[in-house]
């Protein structure tokens, strides 16, 4: 005799027979199966604080289900369990988006194994297949020995990323376009995914590839976007391979290449380390435009925070045209740079600005969340002190700034600093050595030695030219220290000496030859 059964709204038909034998074991042969089954009424199954999450969803298709209990039962004796389920043509529509998950196909079973406990179960699906919009899914997946869960999956699908943000409403992205594909193989241990190690997905393999076609990434609440990206990555067991990746961000472009070593591990366990070693090109990185903050954040907002990874190691050899960051500007910069335990190297890296040359080492440590400190040594070769001083907003200064010099200086640098993560320079911890030679040097209207008009005409003042001058200046304790120099004019001959703080307080020295 045939017993419908009900849970929730699903229904079932058991049939079959259960003997009590009170000198041998219980027997039992039950065959259980789905009553006009749909995929509405299978999620009607969820808790209520997911239906509430799918309420603008609406499903349609058939949904079937079979299983048969037989065997011996006693409490050393588990009967064996196999079921088949699946969906033929179905379909999920979601609401806000006119949007469907449409010509759902799956066939799947499940068997408790020749040993019917946990440790031989099976739960596989051998084929699953859906359309969205104007996208496709397909793969199969089995999960065995539950005890110990090994899991193999294949997948291969070819989506619209904007379907994909519309149909399952993620609010985090603003923006979110392009094409994907993604074909993977992984076969695995899974019974501690969330914490795997390198060592655990070692043990595991994972093969295939994703690529991106004119993608377009833009998060809530960010001023800057991810435009045109196209990307082809290459699983390889714990490592993802970046054969391509390049896009832009306003009207900075980019082009990565390289190993993400320890990548899958990374992603999963909290504890580790992402290793890359890659190389990176771009004709212009306009670093006032990626740094910009949001335009709807408040006046008291800091507009960026630098904060280093202690989970990301890298190695990135780089090749930049041109390079924007407040007025500096710098072209050919080429170099290598380091990113381990926090401390991000630069050595060497060298560049074009201001008409000359520099050739720079350099650490930056941000180690402590207090702030960073930055030891540099720089060699710079024929830079026009005008477009130095305007580069680096007069250093903060009045007095002297870049309508007041002229002519070419080399120089070597050893320079420290400590800066906030908002990138505001703490000036007390300024110390510099500067080994300075300056050529063909005008001081044009600077203020201090207009003093010397009761002596010298003022027309000579106001612009004074020297050949040559050479010193060793000092920074220290916000103050600049100018050792004794000579400068030998068609005006005047003079000897200089003095100090000028960082508040523009200036005690200049003066020895004049009339």
């Amino acid at each position: 005799q045939a017993v419908e059964l009900r849970l929730n709204e699903l229904a079932f038909d058991l049939k079959g027979n259960y003997l009590v034998d009170d000198v041998s074991k219980d027997k039992i042969d039950l065959y259980i199966e789905g009553k006009n089954l749909d995929i509405k009424t299978l999620l009607s199954l969820l808790p209520d604080k997911y239906r509430q999450t799918l309420n603008t969803y609406s499903s349609s298709g058939l949904f079937y289900f079979k299983t048969r209990i037989s065997g011996e039962v006693g409490e050393n004796s588990k009967p064996k369990i196999s079921t088949d389920f699946g969906i033929q043509n179905g379909k999920i529509k979601e609401g806000n988006s006119d949007l469907n998950l449409d010509k759902i196909n799956l066939k799947g079973n499940y068997s408790n194994g020749s040993n019917r406990n946990a440790a031989s179960s099976l739960l596989s699906v051998q084929s699953l297949s859906a359309q969205l919009g104007q996208g496709s899914v397909s793969g199969s997946f089995s999960l065995s020995n539950f005890e110990n869960p090994y899991l193999k999956i294949v997948a291969d699908a070819n989506l619209n990323l904007s379907q994909v943000k519309q149909f399952f409403k993620i609010d985090t992205l603003e923006k979110c376009s392009g094409s994907l594909n993604l074909d993977i193989d992984f076969s695995g241990n899974t019974s501690h995914i969330k914490h795997f190690s390198a060592d655990d997905f070692a043990k595991t393999k994972t093969e295939g590839n994703l690529t991106i076609e004119k993608g377009e990434l833009k998060f809530v609440g960010a001023k800057q976007s991810f435009e045109n990206v196209n990307a082809s990555l290459l699983f390889n067991n714990n490592d993802i391979v970046v054969n391509e990746c390049n896009g832009k961000i306003q009207d900075s472009d980019f082009a990565l290449k390289g190993f993400f070593r320890n990548a899958l591990a990374y992603f999963f366990n909290a504890d580790e380390k992402l290793f890359i070693e890659a190389s990176l090109t771009s004709r212009l990185v306009n670093l006032n435009q990626i740094l910009a903050d949001d335009e709807s954040s408040t006046k008291n907002k800091k507009a960026f925070q630098l904060k280093f990874s202690d989970r990301i190691n890298f190695k990135l050899n780089v090749d930049v045209r041109s390079l924007i960051f407040k007025k500096f500007e710098a072209t050919n910069l080429k170099g290598s740079t380091s990113l381990q335990d926090k401390k991000l190297a630069l050595s060497p890296v060298s560049f074009s600005t201001m008409d000359g040359t520099v050739l720079a080492n350099g650490i930056i440590d941000g180690s402590s969340d207090l702030g960073f400190k930055t030891l540099c040594e720089a060699d710079l070769r024929n830079i026009t002190m005008s477009k130095l001083f305007y580069s680096f907003e007069n250093f903060g200064g009045t007095t002297l700034t870049d309508k007041n010099i002229k002519g070419k200086a080399s120089a070597t640098v050893q320079y420290a600093e400590d800066f906030s993560p908002e990138l505001v320079t703490n000036t007390e911890s300024i110390v510099a050595h500067i080994d300075l030679s300056l050529e063909n040097g005008e001081l044009i209207n600077f203020e201090p030695t207009k003093k010397l008009s009761r002596f010298i005409s003022l027309s000579e003042l106001n612009d004074i030219r020297f050949a040559s001058l050479k010193n060793n200046i000092e920074i220290k304790n916000r103050k600049i220290t100018i050792p004794k120099m000579e400068i030998n004019s068609s005006a005047l001959n003079l000897s200089v000496s003095g100090t000028h703080s960082f508040d523009n307080f200036v005690d200049y020295h003066f020895k004049v030859l009339l």
